[in-house]
Order: C-alpha cells, then structure tokens, then sequence
C-alpha cells in the first residue's frame, strides 16, 4: 500500500469513526455498511466508496429538525400519532416518525413539500438514501424555489457519489441565496462549501479548494477567525491539499483549524484529535515521522479518553502510529 493511499484510509477513517463517538445507530446490516475496523475501511476504499466529511454532522442536524419538527406539530395539532412517535423518536426509534409522515404524505395526496422534505430527513437518518433522494426530489418538485431542498437533494446526491447531479442542485441553491442574501450570507458559504466537497470527491482539487477558499473567505467576515464553522472550512481545506500532494499548504490550514478548535472547544474535544490526526497523515506524507508520531500521539491519548481503547477510530489511529514509528525506523 502506496503512502498516500494510507494518508487518504486515514482522513476517511477519522470521518466514519465519528459515528459511533455521537451514537448514531446504523439500521438494518442488508442496507447499509458497518464500519467496525480499519480492515473495513480499506475495504470500502478498494470498492470506491467515497465518505462526505460532513455526514455526521448532516445526521445531527437532521435529528435535531425532526425532533423540533415532531414537538411543535404535537403542541399544535395534539395528534396522539405525533406524539407517539416523539417519544419513539427521542429514543432513538425512528420507524414510528417514518410511519407518520409516509401516512401524512398519502393523506395529503402527496401535495405538501414540507411533508416530503421531513419524510426526506428521517428516510436520510435511517440511511435510507436512495429513498431520501426520491422524497427530497418530491420537495423540490412541489417547491422549486426552497433552496434548502435543493442544497438536500444535492447532498444526497453526494451521498449516494452521484457528483455531478450534486454540483447541479447545490448551483441552483447558491444562485438562489446568492441573488437574494448576497455572497457573504452563512447559507452561500455553506453552498461555496458543500461545492468544494463535490469537486473534492470527484478528484478536481483545483476547483474543490476555489470553492473552499470562497467559504472560508465569507465565513472568516461573518463570524470571526475562531468561528467552529471556520475551523471546519480549514480543515476541509487542509484535507483537499492532502489529496492534491500539497503537504505544506495542507498544514498551514490544518494548523490554523486546531490553533481555533483549541481556542474554543479545548485539547480534548474529539474535533480536536481529527485535526490531530490528520496533521499526522500531512506530516507522515512528507517523510517527516517524528512529527506524524507526535500529532498521532496526541489524537490517540484524546481518542482513548473520549471514545474508549476499542472505537474504530482509536484503533485507527493506532495503526497510523504503528506504521509512522515503523516508516521512522526504516528510514534509518
């Protein structure tokens, strides 16, 4: 196994790893892949899977909606199905909320975008994404000019590695918000972001960092150099210069994300050992081992302490510093 293959296994394994640290439960093993070990995300790798370094955080902010979502459709419409399936889906039980929207969506004729859009969301936490596709495109159909189902459909469509019809619904999203916010607006960078993502996973490093570089640019003016948003546009950065083979520039903003997350979040926030982490596999790119074992050392000792010896990405990050020590002696 080539070095920057391994560098690559690193970054992607630090991303599928996080799952298990915010206990997302993955549902039936026939649809979908577990990632249990490191010999699992080679595995994927050698298939072609691609992982979006923003998956976690999208299931987050997902469950966070429909949980708002189902709250406020109890307190208005006192419908015992919706409560029902609150208390189902606050314990992490989602079929019930999935029940309800698809009888929702049959009751009314299938004319309401914001009962696809939800069906969408929960069809999307289970990791249903073919059928959080259709659902979001049913949104988008009903109503074409909401871009926050056109940036949905586009990232389900990067979910499912289909990068050029992702490129198209976040376009139709950025010049929608870029006409009506202006290019400094949060949505725009988070569009200029998710763009930049697409670009990255079709292997366009070029395009995939202008358009980083454009998120970073307008997120910096918004909310400040220590923003959480800003550290994650750096580190998305850094791991496109990862990619493209530019080490040096790949630490510049890989350094300048974990100086911020420390600032703001502090040494043993698992953000923090990913920037570790992958300042690790830049360094280790670089023939530079004594650095690679030192950051690798880090993320690993928070890593231990916040996710337990036995976590998929502990044990992956294991395995770099094995192979960094013995890269290191072998140099000699």
């Amino acid at each position: 196994m080539t070095k920057k293959v391994w560098v690559i296994i690193c970054v992607i394994g630090v991303i599928l790893g996080i799952l298990g640290y915010f206990g997302i439960q993955l549902p039936d093993k026939k649809k979908v892949r577990t990632f249990q070990n490191t010999e699992t995300i080679i595995k994927l790798l050698k298939e072609g899977y691609e992982a979006d370094p923003q998956l976690v955080n999208e299931l987050k902010d997902k469950i966070q909606s429909l949980e708002k979502e189902l709250e406020e459709r109890s307190r208005i419409t006192k419908d015992k199905r919706t409560e029902d399936a609150l208390i189902a889906f606050k314990n992490g039980k989602y079929e019930k909320a999935r029940t309800l929207f698809e009888t929702l969506q049959k009751e009314e004729q299938g004319k309401l975008a914001k009962t696809a859009y939800n069906l969408g969301n929960v069809y999307f936490v289970e990791l249903d994404f073919s059928k959080a596709l259709k659902a979001y495109l049913d949104a988008v159909r009903l109503a074409p000019n909401n871009t926050s189902y056109l940036n949905e459909a586009g990232y389900t469509f990067h979910t499912l590695a289909q990068y050029d019809k992702a490129i198209e619904y976040y376009e139709k999203a950025l010049k929608s918000d870029s006409r009506t916010f202006g290019e400094d607006h949060p949505n725009v960078a988070t569009y200029w972001n998710n763009l930049g993502g697409a670009w990255k996973a079709k292997g366009e490093y070029d395009k995939a960092i202008e358009y980083y570089e454009k998120a970073l640019k307008s997120d910096i003016k918004t909310f400040g150099e220590d923003h959480s948003k800003v550290a994650t546009y750096r580190n998305n950065m850094g791991e496109a210069w990862i990619e493209k083979g530019g080490y040096d520039k790949a630490i510049e903003y890989l350094e300048k994300a974990l100086k911020s997350d420390l600032k703001t979040i502090g040494e043993d926030h698992p953000d923090v050992a990913i920037r570790w982490s992958n300042l690790g596999s830049a360094w280790y790119a670089k023939g530079e081992y004594d650095k690679a074992i030192e950051y690798y050392e880090k993320s690993l000792s928070v890593c231990r302490v916040r996710l337990g010896n036995d976590h998929p990405h502990t044990k992956l990050v294991e395995t770099s510093l094995s192979l960094a020590k013995k890269a290191k002696l072998d140099s000699k």
